[in-house]
């Protein structure tokens, strides 16, 4: 008996005692950044295949508590991406000839805000008495371009021939060119910090456009259309 107590202090002492209840806690909220990998599809008529640089995300969320193990989601994410692709370049006053000539690089990022509404689904029915729980995800987002830079490269040179800001637009879009819409599909898995409501995630998302966007370069030369979707990989802190 006095094992099994001495074993039961010992327990608590290591352990702590269990978190509360999972009803007391109908929302939370939470913040990540991550990085990933951009798919950028172009028209190859037009231009060479277009191969991606690094993204960069920062996200915030809201968690509403459907059941101990289903959440919604709802929140905004700044991100960056960037691809680089050959395609034509002309300069201001001379004559376009569209020869299949791909001599100039483009580098090109993009400034994006997403609203997404989600839903996440626990694999353990009892995420309040767990100590880390995996999920899946999927959902719906609006996507706004907030602005979008381009540098291009003369490959024979080696020198830049021009930089600035350039448009870009949908080519189905919603509220306005800059807006459209995209589905969102992904995975994590949640770690509590001992047995507090706080919690550590990592997460995999990955973003798929419904529609392209039209890439417009130096005084509308390119006239481009580029089909984009993304993964992202997010490391985050959830809490109440």
């Amino acid at each position: 008996v006095i094992a099994l107590l001495l074993l039961c202090c010992v327990s608590l002492h290591a352990f702590g005692p269990p978190p509360e209840k999972y009803e007391n806690r109908k929302y939370s909220f939470s913040i990540a950044a991550g990085s990933g990998y951009s798919f950028f599809k172009v028209d190859e008529r037009h231009s060479d295949p277009a191969s991606s640089l690094l993204l960069l995300t920062g996200m915030f969320r809201f968690h509403f508590f459907v059941t101990p193990n289903v959440h919604i989601q709802l929140g905004f994410e700044n991100m960056s991406q960037k691809a680089k692709f050959d395609t034509y370049y002309f300069a201001d006053g001379h004559s376009q000839f569209y020869d299949r000539s791909f001599n100039y690089t483009h580098r090109m990022r993009m400034y994006e805000l997403y609203i997404p509404l989600m839903a996440r689904i626990g694999l353990t029915p009892q995420e309040d008495n767990s100590p880390s729980a995996f999920y899946i995800e999927g959902g719906y987002a609006i996507q706004t371009l907030l602005s979008s830079t381009a540098l291009v490269t003369d490959n024979r040179t080696d020198k830049d021939v021009w930089g600035g800001s350039t448009e870009l637009a949908f080519e189905h879009w919603i509220l306005s060119e800059q807006s459209s819409s995209v589905i969102l599909l992904g995975m994590g898995f949640d770690k509590r910090l001992g047995w507090t409501k706080k919690f550590i995630s990592f997460e995999l998302l990955y973003r798929y456009n419904f529609t392209r966007f039209r890439y417009q370069g130096n005084y509308n030369t390119n006239d481009l259309m580029i089909k984009n979707s993304c993964i992202t990989f997010q490391v985050g802190y959830r809490f109440q």
